[in-house]
């Protein structure tokens, strides 16, 4: 499943094998098949489930594990330590 959401300064790709929209929250779900947001502006997402909420540009990611960020210099940076409830954005 893919839903794609682009707007003139920024794209957005969520990929999953399950996805779920509910209308009056506003709120779109990827879960199953190492779900994955991918942002022009604010990186890539995974987790075991991503909530995406429309109307305030919310992001909850439950399952997901630090990765390595790299800066624009090229040097890595260690990660946050992850958080236990899911991480917001």
């Amino acid at each position: 499943m893919s839903i794609l959401k682009v707007l003139p300064a920024r794209r957005r790709l969520g990929r999953s094998e399950h996805a779920e929209y509910y209308t009056e929250e506003g709120k779109i779900t990827l879960s199953g098949g190492d779900p994955v947001l991918e942002d022009t502006v604010r990186g890539n997402s995974r987790g075991s489930k991503i909530t995406y909420f429309t109307d305030d540009d919310r992001l909850i990611i439950d399952g997901a594990t630090p990765a390595w960020n790299i800066t624009p210099s090229g040097a890595a940076n260690q990660p946050e330590p992850p958080q236990p409830l899911g991480l917001i954005v």
